[in-house]
């Protein structure tokens, strides 16, 4: 059973987990599944890719996707290497349609950075602040 992205928007009392995942080594693109209970999870999109690699030479990888839902859109970062000193960045309305799709560099000058793996989103509703 597929479920269609307008089923997932905020709003409705329903919840369901989803579950932003990476095949192989994080080669192979973002892809999304969701769960009523968090035990069994059904493939959206019918298993086809929601966010391709972007081609950045050297930084091409969508490993460790999060996503957090705020101000009615998803927003979206991943590991984009395994030596890089950014993460990826996208965001969407519909969990299908990506755009902003960007490399954000995480280190300054002065500061040592080796690399940047596994970022996370969060949103602090009281606190009004990510």
């Amino acid at each position: 059973m597929a479920l269609t992205t307008p089923s997932l928007r905020a709003g409705g009392n329903d919840s369901v987990f989803l579950l932003p995942f990476f095949q192989g080594n994080g080669e192979a693109d973002v892809y999304l599944a969701y769960s009523s209970d968090g035990l069994a999870f059904a493939l959206l999109n019918q298993g086809e890719v929601v966010l391709p690699a972007p081609a950045w030479p050297g930084e091409n990888l969508t490993r460790d996707p999060s996503i957090v839902y705020h101000d009615k859109m998803f927003h979206m970062v991943w590991t984009t290497s395994w030596s890089s000193r950014s993460v990826g960045y996208a965001r969407s309305r519909d969990l299908l349609h990506w755009e902003s799709v960007r490399k954000v560099v995480v280190w300054q000058e002065g500061v040592v950075v080796r690399n940047t793996w596994a970022p996370e989103l969060h949103w602090d509703p009281q606190k009004k602040r990510s």
